[in-house]
C-alpha cells in the first residue's frame, strides 16, 4: 500500500521524525473522510529494522520501477474508480509484469492474481479472461524456478476451489501431456498442477480429475 504524506510538511530533525506516527488505509488511497485522527506518542522507541532480505530487496527495486510502479497503482485502483467494468488490458499489464520481471516478483504477480480475481471474479469470468489468466497459470508452473511453479500451483488451487478454472478434458490434457515430458521442470510443475486440483476437490471426483488421480498414483 502507498504511503500517503504531506510534503510540505515533513518531519526534518530525529525527535519530530521518531515521534511521528505512520498509518495506511485502503480508504484513503482514493478518497480521505473529512476528518482524520492522528495519535502521536509521547515517547517511542527508535526503531531499529532489520537489513532486507534478498526477495525483498527484488520487491523494493522492481516498484523502484516507475512504470512498473504506475502500472501497479492502476490495478490497485481498478475497483475504487466504481468502473461498469473491469478494463480489458487489466490482464493484460498483470502478463507483462510476469514476463518482463524477477522470479520473486513473478511470486509476487501470482500471489497478486489470486486477490484480484476475488475481488473482481465476476469482472473476470467474461469474455476470454479466463483462459488468459489459466494461460498465465500454465507458463508458471513449468518456469525454471522452483518457487514459481510452487506458487503457481497454489494459484491454481484457490482458483480452482472458487470454480474460476474449470476442471475439463483441456486442462486434464494438458497436465497429463506434461507428465509425459522428459523435462524435470516440466513433470514437477505436471505434479505440482495435478495435485492443486485434486485437492480443490476434497469431497468429489468430477470424471476429469480420474486420469489426474491415475498418474498421481
Amino acid at each position: 500500500m502507498s504511503l500517503a504524506y504531506d510534503s510540505e510538511n515533513l518531519p526534518n530533525t530525529e525527535d519530530k521524525w521518531n515521534s511521528t506516527v505512520f498509518f495506511s488505509k485502503q480508504f484513503g488511497c482514493y478518497k480521505w473522510p473529512e476528518t482524520i485522527s492522528v495519535v502521536v506518542f509521547a515517547k517511542r522507541p527508535q526503531i531499529n529494522r532489520p537489513k532486507l532480505n534478498e526477495c525483498e530487496k527484488a520487491i523494493v527495486a522492481a516498484f523502484e520501477n516507475p512504470e512498473f510502479y504506475g502500472l501497479w497503482i492502476t490495478l490497485l485502483l481498478i475497483e475504487k474508480r466504481d468502473l461498469p467494468e473491469l478494463k480489458e488490458s487489466t490482464v493484460w499489464i498483470v502478463k507483462s509484469f510476469y514476463t518482463t520481471y524477477s522470479w520473486r516478483v513473478k511470486v509476487s504477480v501470482l500471489k497478486f492474481i489470486q486477490s484480484l480475481v476475488f475481488s473482481n471474479i465476476y469482472e473476470l469470468e467474461k469474455k476470454f479472461r479466463p483462459a488468459k489468466v489459466l494461460r498465465l497459470l500454465y507458463d508458471a508452473i513449468v518456469d525454471h524456478q522452483v518457487e514459481v511453479r510452487i506458487e503457481a500451483s497454489r494459484a491454481m488451487f484457490t482458483l480452482t476451489l472458487c470454480e474460476y478454472i474449470k476442471v475439463n478434458k483441456e486442462l486434464t490434457n494438458y497436465l497429463n501431456d506434461l507428465m509425459k515430458n522428459k523435462s524435470t521442470t516440466s513433470m514437477h510443475g505436471a505434479v505440482l498442477g495435478m495435485a492443486a486440483v485434486v485437492q480443490a476437490h476434497p469431497f468429489t471426483t468430477p470424471p476429469a480429475i480420474k486420469p489426474m488421480l491415475q498418474a498421481l498414483c
